[in-house]
């Protein structure tokens, strides 16, 4: 198995959020239906700011943060998610179908569990937020 650098981790990273078209597998789908992606990397930005991040930013994250070895390459991941939550607002993000709610939130704005399941409640548009074991998402 090849040894992955944290530069290569980096660069691939940034590689994916700059596509200029929306894979087609994901192309028909709703817009904003990619509520839990967007959701990670806001919450990339938040922790590769140095804040601390609520209960749903660390579960979204959850599987990025793993696979970092630094605070320096957080704040890497961090700074390559802000300028995709830019082009977003410039209509110029075309990696995944983003809530542009959240994309539009500002960096240093925490993601709470009540934003989450208003963006649920919006992309259903049934005002109903789907249950699980623990409650509500």
């Amino acid at each position: 198995m090849a040894t992955t650098t944290a530069e290569g981790r980096i660069d691939r990273f940034r590689s994916w959020l700059e596509a200029k078209s929306t894979p087609l597998k994901t192309a028909g789908r709703k817009p904003g239906s990619n509520l839990l992606l967007a959701s990670a990397l806001h919450g990339i930005v938040h922790r590769g700011k140095g804040h601390d991040l609520t209960e749903l930013e660390r579960l979204a994250t959850r599987p990025f943060m793993t696979m970092t070895e630094s605070e320096e390459e957080i704040a890497a991941l961090g700074q390559i998610c802000s300028e995709a939550k830019a082009a977003a607002r410039s209509r110029s993000f075309a990696a995944f179908n983003a809530p542009s709610a959240i994309m539009s939130m500002p960096d240093d704005e925490p993601l709470t569990r009540e934003q989450f399941n208003d963006q649920v409640r919006a992309w259903r548009g049934d005002g109903s937020v789907a249950s699980h074991p623990g409650g509500v998402i």
